[in-house]
């Protein structure tokens, strides 16, 4: 796929919520990728090909090491999420990223969590904001994290990452 869509919930002991700075990619093939992260507040239902609902966060090219999780950089913004609230993202490689195969009817179902958040299974698609071809979970990539209280927006030292 060249791109996933999927969301993130703060939880309810998150506290004051957490920050996403960063998401990790990782490609079957290797090599010099053109790749953009997006954000929307709540779900991405009914925002699949809808490009204006969606924030740009990313726009990057990143030499993606084949097989190998690669940071695509620091988004701009971070995001903030409430204690409670639910984020979307869509991150997109021109040359394609890995995911592993949602199943079927199971899309929003959540497949990742600890004690801040939790990671639910979204939407791959062939072409940026075009029409989605399939489920899946973004266990390729990694996304850093930090509880929106305790960290300023430049620290990047105390951030953690969460393997979905």
């Amino acid at each position: 796929a060249d791109g996933q869509m999927f969301t993130i919930d703060a939880t309810a002991s998150s506290g004051n919520g957490i920050r996403i700075s960063s998401f990790d990619a990782v490609s079957q093939r290797g090599g010099k990728n053109e790749c953009r992260v997006y954000t929307r507040p709540g779900d991405y239902a009914g925002y699949e090909e809808d490009a204006d609902a969606w924030e740009l966060l990313l726009d990057t090219k990143v030499e993606l090491e084949k097989m190998y999780p690669t940071s695509l950089g620091l988004l701009d913004p971070a995001v903030s999420i409430p204690a409670g609230a639910k984020q979307s993202f869509y991150v997109w490689c021109k040359e394609g990223i890995m995911y592993t195969q949602g199943e079927k009817g199971a899309e929003g179902v959540s497949y990742g969590s600890d004690d801040s958040l939790v990671i639910h299974q979204g939407v791959v698609t062939k072409q940026l904001f075009e029409k989605v071809t399939g489920t899946g979970k973004f266990c390729a990539g990694i996304s850093y994290y930090a509880s929106a209280s305790d960290v300023p927006k430049e620290d990047k030292a105390s951030r953690k990452s969460k393997h979905a």
